[in-house]
């Protein structure tokens, strides 16, 4: 699992640390996963806030990096 953050301004931040201050929500590390939290806004209500474009593009490329370690 992946661990995403948001800080109190809103922020949001991959941060792959359970200890990372801030609410935080997990996605999969699978494209499929990615793609569902995008379209149905998993992301947004877990975290209550915005999550921008650029969050989903830095998920992909770690999701991409992990590709062999992911069965």
């Amino acid at each position: 699992m992946i661990r995403v953050a948001a800080d109190r301004n809103g922020n949001v931040h991959v941060t792959g640390k359970m200890s990372t201050p801030g609410r935080g929500a997990y996605i999969c590390p699978r494209r499929a996963c990615l793609g569902t939290a995008r379209d149905k806004g998993g992301l947004r209500r877990g975290l209550k806030v915005h999550v921008s474009d650029a969050v989903f593009e830095e998920l992909g490329q770690l999701i991409g990096s992990q590709r062999g370690q992911i069965g």
